[in-house]
């Protein structure tokens, strides 16, 4: 009798098909994690952004104000500047804190030189599930998920 080491073809292809269904089992949760962290990223671009427009009304000493377009997915700054939302974020709504009888109207999130702001929550949803970046009104400051 002779002794032949080695794995048989059998054992060979159980290997294979664990390794394949090890593969099949780990490949979409590694997809979900790269979906959120995609979004996780445009959000705080977006924030970035806000940020900057604070910053703008600032220097400028004018009123900045950020309004939606939800027909495309966009935001207007003043009425004419477009800020595009990536393909991982959708506009569901934008409220803003300060009521009417202060200068308010509930849809535009106006940014003031003296860097306040008139306050709002700009609502989105990711891939991830829902999402907000809230514009504090007495200091400007801008927030992601307050609530998580």
């Amino acid at each position: 009798m002779t002794n032949r080491s080695g794995f048989t073809l059998l054992e060979l292809l159980v290997v294979l098909v664990v390794i394949s269904l090890a593969t099949a089992l780990v490949a979409p949760a590694f997809n979900r994690g790269l979906d959120n962290f995609r979004g996780q990223q445009h959000m705080r671009e977006l924030a970035s952004t806000l940020r900057n427009l604070r910053r703008e009304a600032i220097e400028t000493g004018r009123v900045v104000a950020l309004a939606a377009d939800y027909e495309t997915d966009q935001l207007l700054v003043n009425g004419a500047q477009t800020i595009p939302l990536p393909h991982t974020l959708s506009l569901e709504a934008i409220s803003a804190s300060l009521p009417a009888e202060l200068g308010g109207d509930g849809e535009h999130i106006l940014f003031y030189p003296d860097g306040s702001s008139s306050g709002g929550i700009l609502r989105l949803v990711a891939t991830n599930g829902p999402r907000e970046i809230a514009v504090n009104w007495f200091t400007g400051d801008i927030a992601l998920d307050p609530a998580r």
